[in-house]
């Protein structure tokens, strides 16, 4: 997930101004479509790394595992609010944040080497 996340802030600051086209048969077009379909990347990104980097074998998405990390994800986003409430509100920085930002931190771990 996290290769994918950095891939999209990459693309993101890339501007791609030139279109390819290309004709293909129906069976070229199905087997393309076969080896991106399970995978959340787009058939430019596969075309260009399959030109560009000779790249052709993708790997399928995990949904329970890329379930599990949006699940992490969300609570990371949760205690995220909820420290920033609790700061505004007292107007100070005491243990209580620390320990949530602990908690924080160690999902964070988690859900990196579950993707590493």
């Amino acid at each position: 997930m996290y290769l994918i996340v950095k891939e999209m802030l990459i693309m993101a600051e890339i501007k791609f101004s030139k279109r390819l086209t290309a004709r293909v048969t129906e069976a070229e077009y199905n087997k393309v479509m076969d080896k991106i379909s399970g995978t959340n990347i787009t058939k430019s990104t596969f075309l260009r790394d399959a030109v560009l980097l000779n790249k052709t074998s993708v790997k399928e998405i995990d949904k329970e595992f890329q379930k599990r990390v949006l699940f992490l994800l969300s609570n990371i986003s949760n205690n995220v609010n909820q420290i920033a409430h609790h700061t505004n509100i007292h107007k100070k920085f005491d243990s209580q944040i620390l320990s949530k930002l602990n908690e924080i931190l160690n999902v964070a771990k988690s859900t990196a080497e579950g993707v590493a």
